[in-house]
């Protein structure tokens, strides 16, 4: 990453040690992946100008990325909530974060509104037009998801061509190798935790009870119907990102960071 100040950092929690991309500065932002994600997903936010000077925080979670996570340790939501909580401890006591999140990290990130400023949602699961991606995991018996996550590891790249706007090979490749670095069974026990978290719909009644305003980013190319957003009784305000679908920070990252940097002050 060409900008000296951003750096690996480690941070240690009770699960284990979590890896993230780290720039300090004020108004800070945490940024949680999706499933089969990693905090490299953000690599722009540190190089974009509508972001410069501000801190900045891009989060392995557990059992993704770089972060490691102890033998006994179960990598399901609340791994990635307690995770969380040691990411906010590192900013200082006193530091109350923006949080964006992508895709399936929406789960986590409504167990953590009493410690955060602001939230965006870029399609992070909120209703079950979200769950695309998990039903079609869940569908695969259990006892078979480890071979047929094999073949999605050697068909990482493929996926992300066909996912996304990004022509460029190598970051494309960049993008598509944290595939390689999680364990069918945590990208299975994520899946199934967030999937239930979404059609038990108690993800939109933490979001309810909190009464916060807070932002929901569609790619303008995604299967996401904007309105099933706005119709859930929320105090939200959508955003339509243009010439994205479902990973905005990579199609169109120059929009999606411009309106993450006028949102979060």
């Amino acid at each position: 990453m060409p900008d000296s100040t951003v750096a690996r950092k480690l941070i240690a929690w009770d699960g284990g040690t979590l890896s993230v991309l780290h720039r300090d500065g004020p108004n800070p932002i945490v940024f949680l992946h999706g499933l089969c994600g990693g905090a490299i997903h953000y690599d722009d936010a540190f190089t974009t100008s509508a972001l410069k000077g501000r801190g900045l925080t891009a989060v392995d979670l557990p059992g993704f990325g770089e972060s490691h996570v102890d033998g006994d340790v179960d990598v399901g939501i609340d791994a990635q909530y307690a995770a969380c909580q040691a990411v906010f401890g590192s900013l200082g006591a006193e530091v109350w974060p923006a949080l964006v999140a992508h895709s399936m990290a929406g789960s986590v990130a409504s167990r953590l509104l009493d410690d955060i400023s602001c939230l965006i949602l870029l399609e992070g699961n909120l209703t079950v037009e979200n769950l695309e991606f998990s039903d079609t995991i869940l569908r695969i018996p259990a006892e078979d998801f480890e071979q047929e996550y094999a073949r999605m590891r050697n068909s990482a790249e493929l996926i992300f061509r066909l996912q996304t706007s990004v022509s460029d090979t190598t970051r494309r490749k960049r993008y598509a190798a944290t595939f390689q670095t999680c364990t069918a069974q945590t990208v299975r026990r994520v899946a199934k935790e967030t999937n239930s978290d979404v059609r038990r719909h108690a993800h939109l009644k933490r979001l309810t009870d909190w009464g916060r305003r807070f932002y929901y980013y569609v790619g303008g190319n995604s299967k996401i119907d904007a309105s099933a957003v706005s119709a859930n009784g929320l105090d939200v305000i959508v955003r339509t990102i243009q010439g994205a679908r479902h990973f905005q920070m990579l199609d169109n990252p120059t929009e999606t960071y411009a309106a993450i940097a006028n949102d979060t002050l």
